[in-house]
């Protein structure tokens, strides 16, 4: 029998063919159909469900990203690697190195495959593939715009997979049992059979279209009847599978839920609580953040209650009682733990809830966030800040801020003193407003350094004579400086000014500055004012060379010593300022008049030829010698000797053009006084004069002779166990045998150039006496001009090898003046001294005008302070107020202070109670012969040609 005779030999067969081909067809249809459509609804889950995985990484690698946090990041690749069907997890930089996978080879790798490439490209999430083997999704890590890395997620679609093949063998096997029922029935059927068959094939096709609700409306017994009965279950049972997939699926989307509820803050710890059975489901990560390994905590929510400090626990469970009842959108709060060795860990603690359709909480899931660094940082920082504002609150200082726009944002208590403006007040307004600015000396607006700071960007300092006027008007003098405030990117946040009242400062500071320039008695300038403007004038005349003509007059008061001897100093202070005030009446404006010492007068003429000279000094003259000076009814009159020095320009100094005037005025008074005489270079009088004082010092024949003497003078300690010392003062004994005072000798040696060779004399002798008295330390005095000389410490280094001195017991003393005036050399010589082991004493400190700013320079051990402010210390405020500063500076740097010109015990009280270290004078001991010093024990001895 042929196959088509088989086939279609008859109807029944051609009928059961044709049956069992459309049955196979259309079931065959149906399947396939349904198994693409499955494969394609679950391939879209799956990509989903992928792409899910790798946002809620993205999202919760981004802080563990951005602090490189590998550990945290491996756990969150670990965490996401148990989910069902994963193949791979990983998180990489944004160059595409991998910082954390599930497989621990692929660490540190850089991905190079299409792949890869194609995402590291990319500017948003994408899917790199999605088939029936593999669904692999890449998300960007994103914080503020910026791009930190990739998280990506690879999930198997074997489950798919199988699932459709399950769901064809079972289509293919009921699509075989459908054929054979309908074969077996189509022997039976007939024509009635063919209809019932066009029946099912409609309920067929319907299904294709997608009604799967569908089925074929057959009635009878008939084997039709069965067939569409059969086909009609095969549908049934379809559906039925179809069913069981949705609610896969929708348990599915609950997983998913809860994967995403419970990643939400999955940077740290991460818990699940099933709140109808009261399980919880602790990960290893908030285990260990408590130290405790994962088998070591269990599932029930008593693990967490009774870690909870006790409190914090009630506040605690309030907040979670309030999620759970809907009053809040998510529960968050922060509370301490006990970590497994006893210690209390602060925990930010933070999730939410999911609730059924009734609104019930059924599952509620959360991070547990270690955050004991951050509360200690923000105690910290609170202590400070409270700190700041203390400490803001009580300084001396006005303290103003600004932001970057020039506005108030704060004024402590001062500042609002100063400017008369609260600090609420002056919130927001612009600081001009706040602080108003103006020169001292013109009036006119200051620049306001909140400005200048912003402006320039640095820190800025206020000149030195400016005022604040207040919001009252008031005017004070002020000193500030304003520096930026900057944020963490080095960029202007705004300005800080400290600004403090120095007006009672600046005022007394005109008063010192006055008192340095002035005489104290007459009100006319002193000798160091009339000695600066007269160098001044002559630097003029040096650097710029003019034919106009100045003059110098040197006045001496005649009979002034009668007025003192017979009516006492009070008298004679009376008439030095009376005739001061009337002679400073008939000076000219821009000239200078001022006491020289003494009853010594100076007049500087500024333009003024020899014969306009003439005629000033000659009205002084007239108007002292008609001038009558009474005190307790008794008459005098006083005349005046007048030396007029002419200034011819360039190359004259200021000591030629003093003792030019001094000569003069000497020559004066040697022709009968009450005259005026005029130096000029061929005068005979003044050239014998100078000679007759150069042979009348004897100097030279003294040092020759060696006919000079060391006497010592106690200088006592004031404040306990100081050591007790001596300051020797050099003595000349003429050739009569009679003991002459330095103030005879020395000043001649100082203006003919003699005092090197006497300091010479001084050290050789000295360094004799050291050698003579091994317990006694000797101290020094050197002039100006020694300090010049280049051979001199070559000189003192040659005598202290040959006499054998140990430098330790050796202190070199020079006067301030002498320091400042030759500070480069000075400086110099105390440095290779001082590395040899002299010591240095600073004689006459505060004489100078510029003793503080120089004093930091100089590295002596001893500040002598000048006796001038020491004798009417009890007396005068200014002098103490000096005495006082100087010996403070002095302890601040580590020098101790002497004071000069003690004459009695209240001195002495005052000085103790100031604190100065030593004390010497006529107060304390009388100078007498070094020699008398022998049987004494260790003591500083301070050797000086002056006393």
């Amino acid at each position: 029998m042929s196959l088509r005779h088989m086939l279609f030999g008859s109807l029944r067969r051609q009928l059961v063919f044709g049956v069992a081909v459309v049955h196979a067809v259309m079931m065959s249809l149906f399947v396939w159909d349904l198994s693409l459509r499955q494969q394609e609804f679950l391939l879209a889950r799956q990509t989903e469900q992928s792409q899910s995985l790798a946002d809620t990484l993205a999202v919760s690698a981004a802080a563990g990203l951005l602090a490189r946090d590998s550990a945290g990041l491996q756990e969150l690749v670990d965490a996401h690697a148990s989910y069902p069907g994963i193949v791979f997890v990983m998180l990489t930089d944004a160059a595409g190195r991998v910082l954390a996978h599930n497989e621990p080879g692929r660490r540190g790798l850089y991905l190079a495959d299409t792949a890869s490439q194609r995402m590291l490209a990319a500017e948003r999430a994408l899917t790199l593939a999605r088939g029936t083997e593999l669904v692999d999704s890449a998300t960007p890590v994103v914080i503020n715009g910026k791009r930190l890395g990739w998280a990506r997620v690879g999930l198997s679609a074997g489950v798919t997979r199988s699932r459709l093949d399950a769901v064809t063998r079972d289509g293919l096997l009921y699509t075989g049992a459908a054929i054979l029922i309908g074969a077996m029935l189509a022997l039976w059927m007939g024509r009635r059979l063919t209809r019932k068959l066009h029946l099912i094939r409609g309920a067929a096709e319907a299904v294709r279209a997608g009604d799967h609700a569908a089925r074929a409306r057959v009635t009878g017994d008939d084997e039709a009847a069965v067939v569409a009965l059969g086909f009609n279950d095969m549908l049934d049972t379809l559906a039925a599978r179809e069913a069981e997939l949705k609610n896969a699926q929708e348990r599915l989307a609950a997983s998913e839920e809860r994967l995403e509820l419970a990643l939400r803050g999955a940077n740290d710890g991460i818990w699940d609580w099933d709140i109808a059975s009261g399980r919880v489901f602790f990960s290893p990560r908030w285990k260990s953040l408590l130290g405790y390994a994962e088998d070591e905590i269990g599932d029930s929510v008593d693990e967490w209650k009774q870690r909870v400090h006790p409190d914090d626990l009630e506040a605690t469970l309030a907040e979670v009682q309030a999620h759970l009842e809907g009053k809040t959108p998510a529960y968050q709060n922060i509370h301490r733990m006990r970590h497994k060795d006893g210690h209390w860990v602060w925990i930010l603690d933070r999730g939410a809830c999911h609730r059924d359709g009734m609104g019930t909480a059924v599952r509620m899931v959360g991070t547990h966030t270690d955050v004991s660094e951050r509360i200690a940082l923000e105690r910290a920082l609170f202590d400070e800040k409270e700190l700041a504002q203390v400490t803001l609150a009580s300084i001396g200082d006005g303290v103003l801020t600004s932001d970057r726009e020039g506005r108030v944002s704060f004024l402590n208590p001062v500042a609002e003193r100063l400017t008369g403006w609260s600090n609420a007040e002056a919130l927001g307004r612009p600081v001009d407003e706040i602080l108003s600015l103006v020169r001292e000396d013109t009036g006119e607006a200051a620049p306001n350094p909140v400005d200048l700071c912003r402006e320039e960007d640095r820190v800025v300092g206020m000149s030195s004579h400016t005022l604040l006027v207040n919001r009252a008007g008031e005017q004070l003098a002020i000193e500030d400086s304003a520096a930026p405030i900057r944020d963490r990117d080095g960029n202007l946040a705004g300005v800080v000014l400290v600004f403090h009242d120095v007006t009672d400062k600046r005022v007394m500071t005109r008063e010192m500055a006055w008192q340095l320039a002035h005489d104290g008695l007459t009100g006319l300038f002193n000798r160091r004012e009339f000695e600066r403007r007269l160098g001044e004038l002559l630097g003029q005349a040096e650097t710029n060379p003019t034919d106009t003509r100045h003059a110098m007059l040197y006045l001496d008061l005649d009979q002034f010593k009668i007025v003192n001897d017979t009516c006492g100093h009070l008298a004679g202070d009376e008439l030095l300022k009376r005739l001061s005030q009337l002679m400073q009446g008939h000076v000219r404006g821009d000239d200078t008049l001022a006491r020289l010492g003494g009853d010594e007068f100076g007049l500087l003429l500024r333009a003024c030829p020899l014969d306009k000279a003439r005629e000033i000094a000659e009205k002084l003259r007239a108007l002292v010698r008609d001038f009558r000076f009474v005190w307790e009814n008794r008459e005098f009159e006083i005349g005046v000797s007048i030396g007029l020095a002419p200034m011819h320009g360039a190359g004259q100094t200021l000591v030629e053009v003093m003792t030019a005037a001094d000569m003069a005025c000497y020559a004066a008074k040697e022709k009968g006084r009450n005259r005026i005489h005029v130096h000029l270079p061929d005068d005979e009088d003044l050239n014998r004069r100078r000679e007759e004082l150069h042979a009348a010092s004897g100097i030279r024949a003294a040092l020759a002779a060696n006919r000079f003497e060391l006497h010592g003078q106690e200088i006592r300690p004031l404040q306990g166990a100081g050591r007790a010392h001596y300051e020797v003062l050099l003595r000349l004994r003429d050739e009569r045998g009679e003991l002459l005072s330095p103030a005879v000798f020395i000043p001649a040696a100082e203006r003919f150039g003699l005092m090197g060779e006497v300091d010479r004399w001084v050290v050789r002798e000295s360094f004799r006496w050291l050698g003579e008295l091994p317990h006694v330390d000797l101290s020094i005095n050197l002039s100006g001009l020694s300090l010049q000389d280049d051979g001199f410490a070559a000189f003192v280094l040659r005598e202290m090898r040959a006499q054998g001195v140990d430098p330790t017991r050796a202190c070199f003393e020079i006067t301030e003046t002498a320091a400042i005036s030759n500070l480069g050399r000075a400086l110099a010589f105390m440095r290779e001294m001082k590395e040899k082991g002299f010591r240095f004493a600073l004689d006459d400190f505060g004489a100078g005008m510029s003793s503080f700013s120089y004093l930091k320079n100089l590295p002596v051990d001893y500040l002598k302070i000048d006796g001038a402010f020491v004798r009417d210390i009890v007396t005068d405020p200014i002098d103490r107020a000096f005495v006082e500063a100087i010996h403070r500076i002095g302890q601040v740097m580590g020098k101790q202070t002497i004071a000069e010109f003690v004459e009695n015990d209240a001195i002495l009280r005052e000085l103790h109670y100031i604190g100065v270290n030593y004390a010497q004078g006529y107060g304390i001991a009388r100078p007498l012969p070094l020699e008398q010093l022998r049987p004494a024990g260790p003591r500083l001895i301070a050797a000086r040609t002056r006393g």
